[in-house]
């Protein structure tokens, strides 16, 4: 399983407050590969309760990601067990923020636009932006997909009734 759409959204204010968050801000962790190479991800690690309210099952952690215009995040899978830089994202739940937000690409295609959705970061996959700066707020898991999934469609434990 490569995602599945999460019935939540964020309000339009709550959404704008977050996007000037990501682009006021100068404290970004610049994420490169074991090589060094610069990947075009900028994760700035933040805790919002509000959000993290809205979830029954607690994310471990949760950032902004930023991919300024026109660049490429190559294909790739998340390093579940990176010790290096400590972000573990096994699975992570996405908020795509801003308009004319370019899809993550995997090899089945593109993920279509939603609102809210969990993605398995351990599938291969890959963002060319377009003309606008992309930011995400991610909320990260340290379980696989499936049981992520379970978790929300089985057991109804991931986010609270709204």
């Amino acid at each position: 399983m490569n995602y599945f759409k999460i019935d939540l959204s964020l309000d339009d204010n709550t959404k704008t407050r977050l996007i000037q968050d990501a682009l006021s801000s100068d404290d970004y962790y610049y994420h490169s590969t074991k090589s060094g190479r610069y990947t075009n991800l900028d994760f700035l690690p933040r805790q919002y309760d509000v959000i993290a309210d809205l979830f029954i099952t607690k994310p471990h952690m949760m950032s902004l990601l930023k991919i300024e215009p026109n660049k490429l995040v190559d294909w790739h899978t998340d390093n579940k067990d990176n010790k290096r830089d400590a972000v573990v994202r096994d699975a992570v739940v996405i908020f795509p923020l801003t308009k004319n937000y370019a899809p993550c690409t995997i090899e089945e295609g593109d993920i279509p636009c939603m609102d809210c959705y969990a993605f398995n970061t351990q599938s291969r996959h890959k963002v060319q932006n377009n003309s606008e700066t992309r930011i995400s707020l991610q909320l990260f898991y340290d379980m696989n997909i499936e049981e992520l999934c379970r978790i929300h469609t089985v057991e109804n434990q991931l986010i609270h009734g709204i």
